[in-house]
């Protein structure tokens, strides 16, 4: 093989491996924490599960989870802001913004997204272009 084509090969390889890499941390990277989840779903238990299901599923309200969710193509900041600004439903604006962000942690990880190191807060979520 010609040394200018092995380089060439070389070079595509590592730039594939690259942009592999960091489109996989784009996609892995968390936004909340595992205890912000357990804390969520016992908020959600409380407030949200008698119209959105125990499941997310929906009952009364749109579903929260899976292709047919109320939620389906939304960023985290449009569904925060959502749902902190009009939920729950009679009573808006009811829940602490700590209850909130643990709602929101809760309703990504039964949409398939990862706990990790990172703390949800208002700010984040109302900045994050992380489709739920």
């Amino acid at each position: 093989m010609k040394p200018y084509l092995a380089a060439l090969i070389g070079a595509t390889l590592l730039a594939g491996a690259a942009l592999g890499s960091s489109q996989a941390g784009a996609q892995g990277t968390s936004i909340f924490t595992s205890a912000q989840v357990a804390a969520g779903a016992k908020t959600y238990a409380a407030s949200c599960s008698k119209c959105h299901g125990a499941n997310l599923e929906g009952v009364s309200a749109p579903a929260l989870r899976g292709a047919g969710s109320g939620l389906a193509g939304d960023s985290v900041s449009e569904a925060y802001k959502f749902i902190a600004t009009q939920m729950p439903a009679g009573n808006p604006g009811s829940l602490s913004s700590t209850e909130y962000t643990n709602v929101m942690a809760y309703i990504l990880s039964r949409n398939g997204h990862a706990a990790g190191a990172a703390h949800l807060t208002p700010g984040s979520a109302s900045k994050s272009e992380l489709k739920v």
